[in-house]
């Protein structure tokens, strides 16, 4: 059973997986490019946070 979820998922996934190979950077729309940054921004923000939450508490327990 394993083996045939496996089989099916590959076929249904490689299609896709053969655009996204053929894929280049100046493929990408400008919109989608500056998207995927602000993304990752976010995204690193969120790790950086996160990464010392005593720190983070004392920006959120202050009032302005």
């Amino acid at each position: 059973m394993d083996n045939l979820l496996y089989r099916r998922t590959i076929r249904r996934n490689f299609p896709v997986v053969k655009q996204v190979a053929k894929l280049r950077y100046e493929d990408l729309p400008s919109q989608t490019i500056h998207k995927a940054k602000r993304v990752l921004l976010d995204t690193l923000g969120c790790a950086l946070g996160a990464a010392d939450p005593q720190r983070n508490s004392v920006f959120t327990s202050r009032r302005f």
